[in-house]
């Protein structure tokens, strides 16, 4: 391909100006990715809200029977939605290798710090993503923190979830419910163990606190607004070099 045939594709995407520079939209999440992150983030919200209230005892509306029955739907929901549809989401679009950490992970999180902390030079640091304006394509994968941070939310995600259902059992033992029964067994060895299933419960509730903030707290981070915007109306603002 020539260069003015380069030049000619590169000058039929949707440009902008700012400041005297260009940019570019380019497309980075689909809509069924978009949707799934988003009913996610509410889904969340609820069971963490569910949840403080059956370990506080303060109930705003209803009372434990209540608040319980919600919290228990929510299980239901957020296994389908959070584990289920994510990760058909990730098969359908070729994506589900793109969630688990490798070696080359390890790595390039030791340059990722090194450049971070001026030991290494920037170029050195590892790019995960970038837009090719001849193919019109977003390449993009995983950083190693989401990496490690997406497989321990799914795996996190599962042990709240066998926890929750066999304390469920534990205080509903008459209660029909195929998860229920499936997570107490499970969970059996452990607690013939003596392990509290409520304190690994409260442990996995005070991860997914502190990762949720800290994941907030990176996305509002100026360099990473137009990533955050990318989530929400599916294309990023980009300089078109």
């Amino acid at each position: 391909m020539t260069q003015s045939t380069i030049e000619e594709q590169k000058s039929q995407q949707p440009l902008i100006l700012h400041e005297g520079e260009k940019f570019i939209y380019a497309k980075r999440y689909s809509f069924l990715a978009r949707i799934q992150h988003w009913v996610n983030v509410v889904l969340m919200i609820l069971f963490m809200f569910t949840g403080y209230e059956i370990f506080a005892k303060q109930f705003l509306v209803g009372d434990f029977q209540n608040t319980q029955s919600i919290h228990i739907t929510m299980g239901y929901i957020i296994f389908f939605w959070s584990i289920l549809f994510y990760l058909s989401i990730l098969l359908g679009e070729g994506k589900i290798r793109t969630i688990i950490p490798t070696p080359r992970d390890v790595l390039d999180l030791i340059l990722i710090i090194g450049c971070a902390t001026g030991i290494l030079d920037d170029s050195k640091y590892p790019h995960y993503d970038y837009y090719d304006p001849v193919n019109k394509r977003y390449h993009m994968k995983y950083h190693p923190t989401q990496k490690f941070l997406s497989f321990a939310n799914l795996i996190m995600l599962m042990i709240i979830g066998v926890t929750g259902f066999a304390m469920y059992k534990d205080i509903n033992p008459l209660q029909e419910s195929l998860l229920a029964d499936v997570s107490y067994e499970m969970m059996q060895p452990i607690i013939e163990l003596g392990i509290n299933l409520r304190l690994i419960h409260f442990i996995v509730f005070m991860y997914f606190i502190i990762s949720t903030s800290l994941h907030f707290y990176f996305t509002i981070l100026k360099d990473n607004r137009s990533r955050f915007a990318g989530m929400v109306i599916g294309t990023e603002k980009i300089k078109d070099h």
